[in-house]
This record gives C-alpha cells, structure tokens and sequence, in this order.
C-alpha cells in the first residue's frame, strides 16, 4: 500500500514492469483485510510475491515485550503470541479464497510455525522466514531491562524457540534473515518501554550462526541463508566454474574476535553483543571481480 499505510494499493502492475519483483509494507504489517485480499489477486498476473509481517498492532499497543511470566514479573505491558497467530490464520484464510504466492517475515511462535506446517502440508503457496536472533535467544535475557534484547516481534519462550529450531530442520522454515535494525544511541537508552525496537544483526550474523548450527546442520542453514531467498525472489544463483565471476565469501568457523568499538563497523552498536568475544568471521570476499580481506581492498581478482 501507498506510503506503507495500508490505505490505497500501489501501482502494481506498473512497479512490476519497472522490475518489482515482490511486495511488502517492510516492518509495517498490512492491518487492512480487503487491501490484502485485493493484493493477492493483482499479483497472481505475474506471479509476484506478498510479504507480509503477521502482527495485530492493536493487541501489541504499548507493549514492550512478549506476554508471560516475565512481563508480569519486570511489569511490562506484554505482546501475546496471539497478536502474530491471529494475522498468520487470517491471511492463510484469504490466500485460501484468493490463491497466489504469501511470504510470512519474522514469525516468532510455537503457534505460528504449527499453523503454517499445517497449511503447507495443505499445498497452499506459503512460505516463511524467522530473523537469526530469535533461535538464540528467549524472554529470560530481559531480566536487566536491557534494551538492546527490545525487538518487535518480541524473544518469546523457550518452546518457541526450541519450535522455531524445528521449524527449520522440518524446512517449515524457509529462510533465515538478520532482521537488521541499526538504531544510535538516543533511541536505545532510554527506560525499556520507550526504547526503540531492533538489534543491529550483520556483523553479528556469521557468529549467531555459528551458535545456531549447534542445533540445525551448517549446511541446511547455508540452503536457507544464500539459496532459498533467491529461489524464492526469482533470482539467478551464483556459480563456482570457469569464466563466472567469482561471488564468495570466505568465513572461518574458529575465529575469535570481540566486537566492540574497534571492530565496530557500523555508526550503530544496538547489539547484545557489544563489547564480547565471539566465535565465526567471514574473513574476506571476492565480488565483482575484486578481493577484499577483513574488508580491505586487496586488489581485483
């Protein structure tokens, strides 16, 4: 919708033939039932993609966190799995009416990973991505009102995570993604319920999946990191043969490294883990036919 407002469609067919190749109101969730319905249509004339982040934000208003024992215990106003649960099963029932291709983005609960499982084994045209910190962590880190665990949708319970991890061994779970959300510091220290939601996830990213692959196989996370979102997008995938042009990564599983100020490569530092050593580097790159290592030129390759 225009402006992400939910209000007004865009101009689909016109943005397509420019080159749109999926659809999205980014980390607003399209609150509009028609508006959706009508989506799915519109796009079923060249196959395009819908990616919608299921959240009801009435029933996320004011909250700070997900709704349990934690929340009760800290006093903070909660986020109940349901308001995730209750766009995923309405959205499941339009695409049921409508047909087409939905992407869900940053599921989060048990509940959501069982009900779309369900609706896959149904043949319905469905996928679905989790961010990486959410297979790590859980709602017992906010305990010290840290801001930097304050992410939208919330760290749920240990089921839940122990049914994202799941989710992704049974391929319930399509891709993973870092959900990066970099914010300065104006906006994380503040009093946890007026701080802003997000943890800045790309330098990050290789070590999580590190701790991540403990419980999924590295090579099923690498499948749904590098060539699921491009199957998914419609996009080539690179190749390793004579005469392609080399588009690699090169990474060390051992590597340690602290980030912190001096490693920091970002203006922003909203992440848990700022100023703490880590495990896993992505050590250097060839891209468009040049060589960087630790992310200094080296030379075109």
């Amino acid at each position: 919708p225009i402006n992400t407002k939910g209000e007004e469609l865009t101009d689909m067919l016109d943005l397509h033939q420019a080159g749109a190749i999926a659809f999205t109101d980014g980390d607003q969730p399209i609150w509009h039932s028609d508006i959706l319905l009508k989506t799915l249509l519109y796009l079923q004339k060249f196959d395009g993609l819908l990616i919608n982040k299921p959240e009801d934000k009435f029933l996320n208003i004011f909250g700070s966190m997900h709704e349990g024992v934690n929340s009760t215990m800290l006093g903070l106003k909660g986020m109940p799995r349901l308001s995730e649960e209750l766009i995923i099963i309405r959205d499941i029932n339009i695409l049921k009416y409508t047909g087409g291709r939905l992407h869900f983005s940053n599921i989060s609960t048990a509940g959501s990973v069982d009900i779309i499982r369900k609706a896959k084994e149904e043949g319905l045209q469905i996928t679905c991505d989790v961010a990486m910190h959410q297979l790590i962590f859980d709602d017992s880190f906010l305990h010290d009102f840290d801001t930097n665990y304050k992410v939208n949708p919330p760290f749920r319970e240990s089921e839940d995570r122990e049914a994202l991890l799941e989710g992704l061994r049974d391929d319930t779970i399509d891709i993973v993604v870092s959900a990066h959300t970099p914010h300065d510091e104006e906006n994380k220290k503040l009093e946890f319920d007026l701080a802003a939601f997000g943890i800045t996830g790309l330098q990050t990213f290789f070590p999580m999946l590190m701790k991540v692959s403990e419980f999924v196989p590295l090579e099923k996370l690498f499948e749904k990191i590098i060539t699921n979102p491009r199957k998914l997008l419609k996009l080539p995938l690179p190749e390793v043969k004579v005469g392609a042009k080399a588009n690699l990564t090169l990474f060390s599983e051992a590597s340690s490294w602290t980030y912190n100020e001096r490693s920091n490569k970002s203006k922003a530092k909203n992440s848990p883990y700022f100023d703490k050593a880590l495990v896993g580097k992505a050590v250097g790159i060839f891209h468009q036919g040049a060589y960087y290592l630790d992310e200094t030129y080296v030379k075109k390759a």
